[in-house]
């Protein structure tokens, strides 16, 4: 053990507790911690002091878990297209000025994922939520689950905002539901009738930055 190191053999963070020292880092000692659920770590000293490392990730996995499981909604530690499509209706009626601009809200009711899945169902693949009436709120009564064509065609009827991706006119709505869609760019491009290499594109991320970054912030 180095004599300039601090010995923290014992100390406890969380789930964590110190057993001995692991390689020093450049300017800071680092110390092999054996987590509660038997895993071994490296952790640096300050961050055994402050708390701020406190389990191995088990930790962390385990609340991600308590806050979908009750909804059985998460698999892996990954939420279901269900639970993203409510969250990210909830997002853009608070801070996306498309809607929250024109004054598009989510009803009480669905403010609350049990509600909203009781009225909506599960997902359906390849499908995304409409507004049957496009001026009006996320609520019982005026949402369905619709294809990207019914999207689009309902989305005619009030001039969406449109931008051009080489020969191609998509809405702002269009690409963040082909962002969520899991399905490959080939099946999502024979549905629409655009190229694969468009929809790969977009899904990496080249073009629409300010619709991603609404998207998944």
């Amino acid at each position: 053990m180095s004599k300039k190191a601090e010995n923290m053999i014992g100390c406890r963070s969380g789930r964590l507790v110190v057993v001995g020292e692991a390689e020093r880092a450049p300017r800071e000692a680092r110390w092999l911690c054996r987590c509660d659920c038997g895993k071994e770590i490296a952790v640096r000293a300050s961050k055994i002091k402050s708390g701020h490392t406190r389990s191995c990730g088990c930790l962390k996995s385990e609340e991600t878990s308590k806050r979908f499981l009750k909804h059985g909604h998460s698999a892996g530690g990954r939420i279901s297209p269900t639970y993203q499509t409510w969250e990210n209706m909830l997002h853009r009626c608070l801070y996306h000025t498309e809607y929250a601009g024109r004054g598009i809200t989510v009803c009480e009711r669905w403010k609350s994922f049990a509600n909203f899945l009781a009225d909506m169902g599960e997902r359906p693949k390849g499908l995304t939520i409409e507004r049957k009436n496009n001026e009006g709120n996320y609520e019982p009564g005026n949402c369905k689950w619709a294809t990207y064509s019914e999207q689009n065609s309902n989305q005619r009827t009030r001039r969406p905002r449109t931008r051009r991706h080489g020969n191609c006119m998509l809405t702002d709505d269009q690409v963040r539901a082909i962002l969520h869609d899991a399905r490959s760019g080939a099946e999502i491009g024979r549905e629409l009738g655009l190229d694969r290499g468009l929809i790969n594109r977009i899904k990496s991320g080249v073009g629409y930055q300010h619709v991603i970054r609404d998207a998944f912030c």
